[in-house]
Formats: structure tokens, sequence, C-alpha cells
């Protein structure tokens, strides 16, 4: 006798069930790969805001300097405003020279004092507020005043070639460093950091390119000039920022 064998079709409920495990590995394996993509992403990014971030160790920008005597009279001088303001401009503009002629530096003050007699009928003893001012008006820069400035403050403008103008007074700061003579209140440019150490051109002396000073001793120092009262205070801690 012949037997016939018949082959057996899979069960439609058995090919359902397959299906959907399959289709669940798929799920899963999709979800694992997404989350593993974006732990890669997200570490990427992360890295690279880091680096975009990131402040160097030192940076010392090219700012050129100027005693706020170039002509060689001290007498009476009160042009340390003004003199940062001409090294601020003077960098902005594209001079990366070492020093500013002392022709260039005297008619680029004479140019601001002459301005403030007209405008404030003074040029001694200008606050950060009124030299903001003059800098706006006269020069055409923009500025920007940092309350209570932190190191990170300073370092962030000079990483994006800022520069910093830093009312203070000079005989809490170093009065053995001013032979010419010995200001009072003062301001200065900082032009660089490394590390802990901030460096500064000071207009007030011949020997006054790029000192070093500790952030804590140019934050002790700081002080703006309150003119309502003609005298320095110490209690207002305040960075000139000037940028084109």
């Amino acid at each position: 006798m012949t037997q016939i064998l018949y082959n057996k079709m899979p069960n439609e409920s058995m090919c359902y069930d397959v299906h959907i495990i399959f289709t669940q590995k798929m799920k899963k394996q999709t979800f694992y790969i997404f989350i593993a993509a974006f732990v890669v992403v997200a570490g990427i990014t992360t890295i690279f805001a880091k680096i975009l971030t990131s402040k160097p160790a030192e940076l010392t920008l090219p700012i050129p300097f100027s005693t706020q005597a170039p002509n060689g009279n001290w007498d009476g001088n009160e042009n340390c405003e003004e003199t940062s303001a001409v090294m601020a401009n003077a960098y902005l503009n594209g001079n990366t020279q070492e020093e500013i002629p002392p022709t260039d530096a005297q008619k680029g003050i004479d140019e601001l004092v002459q301005w403030e007699q007209q405008n404030f009928h003074h040029n001694a003893n200008t606050g950060a507020a009124e030299t903001a001012h003059m800098i706006e008006a006269v020069l055409h820069l923009k500025t920007n005043i940092i309350t209570n400035f932190t190191a990170d403050d300073l370092k962030n403008a000079i990483k994006n070639h800022q520069v910093i103008l830093l009312p203070l007074n000079a005989q809490s700061l170093a009065p053995d460093n001013y032979p010419e003579f010995q200001p009072t209140y003062h301001m200065v440019v900082v032009t660089g950091y490394e590390n802990e150490n901030f460096t500064v051109n000071d207009p007030g002396t011949s020997k006054g390119e790029n000192n070093k000073y500790l952030f804590a001793q140019l934050q002790a120092a700081s002080s703006d000039w309150d003119s309502a009262n003609k005298k320095i205070d110490a209690a207002k801690k305040l960075a000139l920022i000037v940028y084109k």
C-alpha cells in the first residue's frame, strides 16, 4: 500500500508569535543603538564645548605702551585715563607696536583732554563712567563696565581680545613703582595673564610696560573715583572693558 505523506504547514498563531518576538527584538536593538549614538554625540559635543570655552594658561595681548607723559612733562600730570584710552584705541585699530611713538601718543592724549575740558570742564580724575563716555564719544569704541569683577571676567575679556581699563588706588597697588610722581587715583591697562598673574601697562611710570601683579593685588587696589565727593571710593570694584 502506498503511504501518502503530507507536509505540515506551520500554525498561523505560531508565525504571528515569531513575528512579534522578532519585532520586539528589533525595537530593542534600535533603542540601544539610539541610546549609544546619543551618548557618543553628547560626549563629542561636551568635548568641543570644553575646547571652545577653555582659557589658555597664559595670554598677553600686544597692546602698545605709552607713559602719560610722552613729552617728558610729569609736573601736575593727570593724564592716566586718557593715556589708557589711547593705548586701547591703538590696539583695537591694529597697532601692535611695542610702544606708541611719543608724538602720536601726545597728540591722542591732547585730543581727549580737550574734549573733556569742553564736556566735563575738567580732565583730572575721571571715573570709569566718565572715561567710558569719553571713549565712546571721541574714539567711537564700545564699552562695558563690570562691577565686582572676577579673575575669570578679566581672562574672558582678554581671550576675546578686548582691552581692560582698571581704575585703582596706585598707593595701594605699588607706591614704589612711581619714581616720576606719586599718583593716588589712577588707571592702568590690563594686557594679559599667566596663571594667577596679570600683566599691566601702567602709564604712571616709564617702567610700566607689562608689569606683573597677582589678581588679589589688583582687586585690593581697585577703586573708582567718586566725582560728587571728590575722593576715591574703594568699595567700587570696576573693570572698564573696551572693544570694537
